[in-house]
């Protein structure tokens, strides 16, 4: 393994848990996205909110998945809930990491604790999505990742229901839960019916035989994590403008982010070994807890989250 190091300008209260991370073989560094010119920009979107122009490099998008039977591949245990053998798909674009040639992937602390969240309820380890792994053993899968309206991590919600559900790698007769963390998820592209994520895996689900799969998807903003426990909260579409600076202080005062001249951006960590993926999530949601509960108590003051009965859509394959 390459040796890793750690990147962060964090404050003493949360420097123990950086170090922690660094010693466990995880990078976190500021991200940076850029603008199409080659020139580096903040990198600014509200929590796991689509991709804005100009876009930060990408997040990352995971598959927690519980395994019905024994793999080889699969044999690193969780620490989370379930039972038997577990994976967890790490989607995340790989990048270059090192002068090795080693792959790995890039999560902002967003993600990292979106799969604790999902870790937490279907189970892991952690694989990667752009190696193509087998699913025909998963009964429960948890996607995470930043989405937009019909799309998770700029990949189209068509290409993730057919890996889902074509071909020998995909999931089994037997499959029966799908937890989609994604912002935006219940959400049609340009109001048209049956182009939301959740529609689209939905209906593939349903030309496989696979009926009565219930599936839940995000109306905006999404915002999940074991500190807030099971239930999702979302930024209602015309509060935007009031959450996005919100969140902007609460990173600061949390030290998950740097202050540039004029934007915010927030750490990303990178693991070359995908079995540190779940003590890298866990770490993380540990680390950023306080940040969520003091993010959610102000956006509920200004009145910016959807109401409970109002923040996701369900659908049934």
């Amino acid at each position: 393994m390459i040796i890793e190091r750690l990147q962060v300008k964090a404050l003493a209260d949360s420097l123990a848990g950086w170090r922690r991370a660094a010693l466990a073989g995880i990078s976190f560094i500021a991200p940076r996205c850029h603008a199409g010119n080659g020139l580096p920009q903040p990198a600014r979107f509200l929590l796991g909110e689509g991709p804005t122009q100009p876009r930060p490099d990408p997040a990352g998008l995971f598959l927690c998945c519980r395994m019905r039977q024994h793999n080889d591949s699969f044999s690193h245990q969780s620490t989370w809930g379930g039972t038997g053998n577990m994976a967890v798909l790490v989607t995340v674009p790989k990048t270059a990491v090192g002068t090795g040639g080693t792959t790995a992937g890039q999560m902002d602390f967003i993600v990292w604790t979106s799969i604790d969240y999902g870790l937490t309820r279907v189970g892991g380890p952690v694989l990667y999505y752009d190696d193509r792994p087998d699913l025909s053993a998963v009964d429960e899968l948890c996607i995470v990742g930043h989405g937009s309206p019909g799309q998770i991590e700029r990949r189209s919600a068509t290409d993730m229901a057919k890996m889902l559900t074509e071909g020998p790698k995909s999931v089994p007769d037997s499959f029966r839960k799908l937890i989609v963390t994604s912002c935006y998820a219940g959400v049609t592209v340009g109001g048209q019916d049956g182009t939301a994520v959740i529609d689209v895996i939905a209906a593939a689900l349903r030309r496989r035989g696979l009926k009565g799969i219930e599936i839940s998807g995000a109306m905006g903003p999404s915002i999940k994590a074991n500190e807030l426990g099971e239930v999702f909260k979302a930024v209602k579409s015309d509060k935007l403008g009031t959450a996005g600076p919100i969140q902007d202080r609460q990173i600061i005062n949390h030290n998950l982010g740097v202050q540039n001249k004029d934007d915010v951006t927030r750490y990303k960590g990178t693991t070359t070994d995908p079995k540190l993926a779940e003590q890298a999530a866990k770490m993380m949601a540990k680390i950023s807890g306080q940040f969520y509960r003091d993010f959610v108590d102000e956006l509920e003051k200004e009145r910016a989250l959807f109401a409970a009965e109002q923040t996701m859509r369900t659908v049934y394959s």
